[in-house]
């Protein structure tokens, strides 16, 4: 079969995909769709040495284009991060020449996510809006846990897989037999479990401080990678905006979520099943001085004092002991778990780049949320409410109005200018200079599926 598509705009007029026997699937589909709107290979992104390996010596010869790896200048990623569930992301032995892997995951948990097919997953969706649909919407509502508004309702939220509710602040809402979807980790071992053709998500917060500790104890799924149809997905990382680890040929068995909050989603079919235990992991105390007690202690002192008596031709001196007082200061500690501003951490930012993300915490009895990561993306790009603009050859992305002190500093980092394009394939890959919408090059580079 051949799938392919150029890279981006083309001329002024249509341009072709080619959607080949064998690549008329939904995936397949988006995924070459997704390089006319101007995205490149997930793997090809220029930080993918953060989350990919790749095995040169695995890849077919004639292939070995479509495994470069872009410079930062020559591409526009939105401030959307990496995403190993994204559709335009490569399988682990995507043209391999002798049947070994060709894309190994930095974390292998996440070896059976890479290459699914079933869809554009949120980040992809969530990059192609911000791309083409960022000014729709007038106001920007205060979506939670990575979301952001959807320009198809601007009264509601788009949220990251296992995240529902307007505003993204719950659990996604499943089949009634999932149970709870929004859980509470305790010091004690609690189970969730889920069979059959459903799909379940859970959304499992531990007190600030603490993390989620997770254990898979029975899992039953079709076995066949990449982990697309029938899987189970547990999102452990900060970013809790990508695909999580999905699972359905192996599972771990023991591990920690790298904040308080972990998401466990279940995508069944018949014969599948799982169950996991968690509970939060034990509270680190600190210690802390407070402010030293006095101690007061009673003294005797004996200090003369003359009185005298005259009697006749005898006089007499008496003596009397005064109590004085002397101060004495001791140190006492104590253990405390409590955040000295009653708030927990922020979460992590959102997207990377131009404002795009927002980042949280919860105070008492409501969250706050701020903008942050305000440096420009690539290409001088912003989101609203930010707009770009230069000084002395510098990009800011400034706000309209007094930029909020408290929120990121990063707002003053210099942009990375143009035309720092290192990227040495350009008969393979176009360049995005620009915003994909502007390509107008006649250039046919093209990325195969």
């Amino acid at each position: 079969m051949l799938c392919w598509s150029n890279i981006g705009k083309v001329g002024y007029s249509s341009q072709q995909i080619s959607i080949g026997y064998g690549c008329n699937s939904l995936g397949t589909v988006t995924h070459e769709i997704g390089h006319a709107l101007g995205f490149y290979h997930e793997q090809g992104r220029y930080d993918r040495d953060n989350y990919v390996r790749i095995v040169t010596q695995n890849i077919l010869s004639c292939y070995l284009g479509q495994f470069s790896k872009q410079s930062y200048s020559s591409m526009v990623d939105y401030g959307v991060g990496y995403d190993y569930g994204s559709v335009m992301h490569y399988d682990q032995t995507a043209f391999t020449s002798n049947g070994g892997n060709t894309i190994a995951t930095i974390d292998p948990n996440y070896q059976a996510t890479i290459g699914q097919r079933a869809g554009p997953s949120f980040m992809d969706i969530k990059r192609i809006n911000f791309a083409y649909c960022n000014s729709t919407c007038s106001t920007d509502l205060n979506c939670q846990n990575g979301g952001y508004t959807n320009p198809n309702d601007c009264n509601s939220c788009k949220c990251p897989t296992g995240f529902g509710g307007t505003l993204c602040d719950r659990a996604a809402i499943g089949s009634s037999s999932c149970g709870t979807g929004d859980l509470t980790a305790t010091n004690s071992l609690q189970t969730i479990s889920a069979s059959g053709n459903i799909q379940c998500s859970y959304v499992i917060s531990a007190p600030a401080g603490t993390k989620v500790y997770f254990q898979v104890t029975a899992a039953t799924f079709s076995r066949y990678v990449p982990c697309d149809s029938n899987y189970l997905e547990i999102k452990y990382n900060s970013d809790i905006t990508m695909a999580g680890a999905r699972f359905c040929t192996s599972y771990p068995t023991v591990s920690l979520s790298e904040t308080n909050k972990l998401v466990v989603i279940y995508q069944g079919s018949r014969g599948t099943r799982f169950s996991l235990n968690f509970r939060y992991d034990p509270i680190t105390f600190t210690t802390v001085p407070t402010a030293p007690p006095t101690t007061t202690t009673m003294t005797t002192t004996t200090t003369t004092r003359p009185q005298t008596t005259t009697r006749g031709d005898r006089t007499t001196t008496r003596t009397t002991s005064i109590p004085s007082t002397t101060t004495r200061q001791t140190t006492t500690t104590r253990s405390t778990t409590t955040n000295p501003k009653g708030c927990s951490a922020w979460t992590t930012c959102s997207a990377q780049c131009g404002g795009c993300g927002t980042r949280s915490r919860r105070c008492g009895t409501y969250n706050e949320t701020i903008y942050c990561n305000t440096k420009p993306c690539n290409g001088g790009y912003c989101c609203r409410p930010f707009f770009y603009v230069t000084n002395n050859g510098v990009g800011y992305c400034r706000r309209p109005q007094a930029y909020d002190s408290s929120e990121d500093s990063e707002m003053y980092e210099k942009a990375i200018q143009p035309g720092q394009n290192d990227n040495t394939n350009n008969d393979i890959f176009e360049s995005i200079e620009d915003h994909p919408k502007a390509r107008t090059s006649s250039n046919k580079g093209f990325a195969i599926n």
